[in-house]
Parts: C-alpha cells; structure tokens; sequence
C-alpha cells in the first residue's frame, strides 16, 4: 500500500485538543478504510510498532487542526491526505504551502486514495507530487533561515 493511515494516534495526548473527524461518525467512514484496506491501497497502523519501519510515500490525517502528524509528514517528505478543514486549509494557505490533497466525504477519499495508489496515478501524479514537496521543502527551508 502506498498509503498509511497511523490510527493509534487517536490516543495520542494531542488528541485531547485535535480531535481526528473520522470518530465524529465513525460508521461512515470504516465501510471506506477498509474498502481500501482489503483493495490494497491502505495500509492502517493500530499501534505505533505496526508503522515503525512506514515507507509509504502518503499519510492519511483526520486531524481538527494542524497536528504534530502533519508536521512531520512534511519534514520528512510524506504527502499528507488530509481531511480538509477551515484551520488546515487557512495554515496551509499562511504558510504558502502546496498541498492539493485533501477530501471531505468519504467518497473523496476513496477516489483520491484509489487515484493516487494506482500504477496509472503513480506514473501520472508521481512527478507533480515530487515537485510539491521539493517545493514546501524548499519554502520550509527558507522559513527556518529567516528566523
């Protein structure tokens, strides 16, 4: 799978604060994951030893707000798939970032897991989402050489 979703950190102290949107209805949105589990386009961690060697190129994020997850996707070159909410987007928009991948519905999501898992969206997509984090790399950079 070339999509992870790093579900144990639901239990993470962080949580307490940045709720995941997934738990708000959770019946919703299981049918999907494990729709793209079972296609293997998914793979889901439920404890943190399950994901210790994680190579995938996309991390699935449910978070409220930005999260320490997100932060660390991007510092270490994890496209984010991200549920796409007003203080996310507002972060992403501050901070001149480009991230394109974000769904609202569960329907979103399994379209644009599918679409970027399959060989076709990896031969297609695979250079844009190169040049997407070569550049928030690059923005990240030289936000940490201003301060």
């Amino acid at each position: 799978a070339l999509v992870s979703f790093h579900a144990y950190r639901v239990y993470d102290k962080e949580a307490e604060t940045n709720s995941q949107w997934w738990l708000q209805d959770v019946d919703a949105w299981i049918p999907t994951l494990t729709g793209l589990v079972q296609g293997g386009f998914l793979k889901i961690c439920d404890k943190p030893e399950d994901c210790q060697e994680d190579t995938a190129p996309f991390r699935l994020l449910f978070w409220d707000d930005v999260s320490t997850e997100l932060i660390e996707c991007l510092a270490t070159g994890i496209t984010p798939i991200y549920f796409g909410t007003a203080s996310i987007e507002h972060y992403v928009a501050r901070n001149v970032l480009f991230l394109e991948n974000s769904f609202q519905t569960p329907g979103e999501l399994q379209q644009l897991v599918m679409k970027m898992s399959s060989p076709d969206g990896v031969l297609n997509h695979g250079t844009r989402v190169y040049m997407l984090h070569e550049s928030n790399h690059h923005l990240g950079m030289e936000g940490t050489s201003l301060s």
